[in-house]
């Protein structure tokens, strides 16, 4: 090529005419066999479907509101409150653009799949990392990173759950997404998109692992809480959760093991570990929580009997309100609900009364 340059330039005029036009022809050549052989994009109602996702975007300020938000700044690790604006999803999706991509079906599958794919540069992702891990000094006077193709595929996704069942194919590429990168400026779109599409609690399952095994619990139990996950993997989770000194949602993690009655076998030991663990708010949350599964809780029947002597009043009452939900299947507990109505709580006496009442004892010992 260099010594190619030193020929062009001492050619004649005509001759280096001739080779521009060359090149030019060449250049268009290659762009209309690229038209002529690229496939042709599904329309509805005369607007292809890059055109309808376009509009689909530039809609989304009308289903808005603005709110307020709280969250942990992941540097500082202070609680930050800020303004925002949250899309009303639903009204979204109802919306003329979201209706035309729904009536393609299928066919916008192709387009939206490739939209949600394709990601930024290297440089571009390295920055936002990069800028993630500033100290908080820093990163006010630092450049806000651009969202860049983010907010395309979070709206991609988004536009996916427009497609109801059609876009069930999505669901593995959206979660390999959440599994593999980092979120910056998708979780939001990522989220309630798949919210909104037909899905599998198992196909959480590799994700689940995936934070266990990166010890990422809360993560894991927000997919749980957020996707409503019901399996045996789920289960499992939170368990693991629950006995994990390092997780931080232990409530949610509670609420949502209400859920769980039927992976009882999982679920009852890792409640009965926690009331007998010696921390009086969560043996009282256990408690609440082996109450509300009592038709599989029969097995915590002696650990709750055993928390009536403690000194907490709280985990006292939670115990004998289990036993008080369990009703005839807390007949082992007998001894103990009749010692429970001379406590020194009213609530735990009132209780103890009610799980007596539901033995058909209550009378011979009530005054």
């Amino acid at each position: 090529m260099v010594r190619l340059l030193p020929n062009f330039f001492m050619t004649s005029r005509r001759q280096k005419f001739l080779v521009v036009t060359l090149l030019l022809l060449s250049v268009l050549l290659t762009l209309l066999i690229r038209d002529f052989t690229k496939t042709p994009e599904p329309t509805y109602q005369g607007k292809t479907v890059s055109q309808l996702f376009a509009e689909f975007r530039a809609a989304r300020t009308n289903y808005q509101h603005s709110g307020h938000v709280s969250y942990v700044d992941p540097v500082s690790k202070k609680l930050v409150r800020a303004t925002t604006k949250f899309d009303d999803t639903d009204a979204w999706l109802r919306g003329p653009a979201a209706i035309g991509l729904r009536a393609l079906g299928t066919n916008a599958l192709p387009f939206l799949e490739g939209e949600l794919q394709r990601r930024d540069g290297g440089w571009v992702r390295g920055y936002r990392a990069f800028y993630q891990k500033l100290p908080p000094s820093l990163r006010t006077r630092a450049p806000v990173p651009s969202a860049g193709r983010d907010s395309i595929r979070a709206d991609a996704a988004i536009a996916l759950a427009a497609l109801g069942t059609n876009a069930q194919s999505a669901v593995p590429m959206i979660l390999e997404i959440i599994r593999t990168e980092r979120f910056f400026g998708m979780a939001w779109g990522l989220t309630q998109g798949l919210q909104k599409m037909p899905y599998e609690s198992a196909a959480f399952d590799p994700l689940l692992r995936d934070y266990c095994a990166r010890s990422d619990l809360d993560g894991a139990v927000y997919l749980v809480e957020r996707f409503k996950l019901l399996d045996l993997e789920a289960a499992m989770t939170l368990t693991n959760a629950l006995l994990s000194p390092k997780i931080r949602l232990k409530q949610n993690v509670f609420a949502e093991l209400t859920r769980f009655a039927q992976y009882g076998a999982i679920v009852v030991p890792a409640l009965v570990a926690v009331l007998t663990s010696g921390n009086a708010p969560d043996a009282a949350d256990a408690a609440n929580v082996l109450r509300k599964l009592h038709t599989q809780a029969e097995h915590a029947v002696p650990a709750l009997v055993n928390a009536l002597t403690n000194r907490s009043d709280e985990v006292r009452y939670g115990a004998v309100s289990a036993l008080e939900a369990f009703g005839t299947n807390s007949l082992a507990a007998l001894p103990a609900l009749i010692t429970a109505t001379n406590d020194s709580s009213v609530m735990v006496r009132s209780a103890a009364l009610r799980a007596l009442d539901k033995l058909d004892l209550a009378k011979p010992i009530s005054n």
